[in-house]
């Protein structure tokens, strides 16, 4: 679907009469025509778990993508203001950026995510997928070399990035 269809859709959804949890899971299904969940950063922990899995992606196996910001309130608040078509993609672009996350580390519960620090990945590598994510030979000699590196590897957080 192209962007401009999509926007006419989002219209459509919020003048539902629909319970708002209703058209953000709408809202969430319509969006996966458009590119989403981007990958900015890898946390240590999740690049330690994918050295154990020989750098590749395995469903199930601990690794998540972590969003800073709650979908949930997102979608209500573009439900709310209804903003112009640009407004939406800017608001998708910042709110809907990931960190890739091994999601059993107790740091993921233990810290809110803004202050998890990570390692940036440059943008178009692990594309999203209806579930998970793209992990081809790029993304494994991107994270491979990463790994080597990681100790010197540069690292920062979403509040340092201002996202």
């Amino acid at each position: 679907m192209k962007q401009d269809e999509i926007y006419a859709d989002f219209l459509t959804l919020a003048g539902m009469n629909a319970p708002m949890s209703t058209k953000c899971t709408m809202l969430g299904w319509l969006l996966k025509h458009a590119p989403n969940w981007i990958v900015i950063g890898v946390t240590p922990a999740a690049l330690e778990k994918l050295a154990e899995l020989d750098f590749r992606y395995e469903p199930r196996r601990g690794l998540e993508r972590a969003h800073p910001y709650s979908r949930a309130k997102t979608y209500t608040r573009l439900l709310t203001e209804l903003p112009s078509q640009a407004e939406l993609w800017r608001i998708l672009d910042k709110n809907d950026r990931t960190v890739l996350c091994d999601n059993s580390v107790p740091e993921r519960e233990n810290a809110r995510i803004h202050q998890l620090p990570f390692c940036p990945v440059p943008i178009g590598l692990f594309e999203g997928k209806r579930v998970g994510w793209a992990h081809r030979v790029a993304e494994r000699d991107f994270l491979r070399d990463l790994y080597a590196r990681r100790n010197s590897a540069e690292m920062t957080t979403w509040d340092q990035l201002r996202v």
